[in-house]
């Protein structure tokens, strides 16, 4: 993909507004660079995370990492950050890696985190 559009890309910062209501955040450590996604409309807000976590199982133990996190300590961080932010204002939350289509609520538990699917309809 770099090669077919190479020429069209280019980097961002982390805390810019790419365009009206699409933020991109902090979410660095599975990848350089790795960014996650806030949509911003009528009020509401989606928090589009990416790879910051694979499975379920890495929010009741964030600081679990996999094989292909570039940065462990860092992805940790991000994750942590990212699921108590994603808790504590009870965003919407998309994740790459869990069952279609991978829209639901973070919430805390004790130390960790639970993953609470949108129930279809809402």
């Amino acid at each position: 993909m770099i090669r077919l559009f190479g020429e069209r890309l280019r980097p961002v910062e982390y805390g810019i507004e790419l365009l009206p209501g699409v933020h991109t955040v902090d979410a660095a450590g599975h990848t350089p660079g790795h960014t996650a996604v806030l949509l911003r409309s009528r009020g509401e807000r989606l928090l589009c995370l990416g790879d910051t976590f694979y499975d379920p199982l890495q929010l009741a133990h964030p600081a679990w990492r996999t094989p292909w996190d570039h940065d462990a300590a860092r992805s940790v961080g991000s994750r942590r950050r990212l699921l108590a932010w994603a808790a504590d204002e009870s965003l919407l939350v998309h994740a790459y890696h869990l069952p279609f289509p991978g829209l639901g609520r973070i919430e805390r538990r004790a130390d960790a985190f639970a993953w609470r699917p949108l129930a279809a309809g809402s």
